[in-house]
């Protein structure tokens, strides 16, 4: 797994983007580049869907306040996984 991360990633100065949906895999992800020096921005979309969007989003801000973070809201109007999904992916198209 490092070897295919030294491959794929770019040099430790420039800044990788990675999506933390509050899992344990995401969040230990993050870490693991964190650890190796790497310069890590975590990303995070609340769907808008439920409170518990929220409650995960509050506990992002928490976990990564000393970190540069880039957080997305989707419109309030989703409404199925196909919505949510094409809503995420726009957001880490920009």
């Amino acid at each position: 797994m490092i070897k295919l991360i030294k491959e794929l990633l770019p040099s430790k100065q420039t800044p990788v983007y990675v999506s933390v949906s509050m899992g344990l895999d995401s969040v230990a992800a993050y870490h693991f580049l964190k650890m190796k020096k790497y310069n890590v921005i975590p990303i995070h979309f609340n769907h808008n869907l439920r409170k518990q969007n929220y409650v995960m989003e509050f506990k992002f801000r928490e976990l990564f306040a000393n970190s540069r973070v880039v957080i997305g809201l989707a419109a309030p109007k989703l409404k199925t996984e196909a919505e949510c999904r094409s809503a995420r992916l726009d957001f880490y198209r920009d």
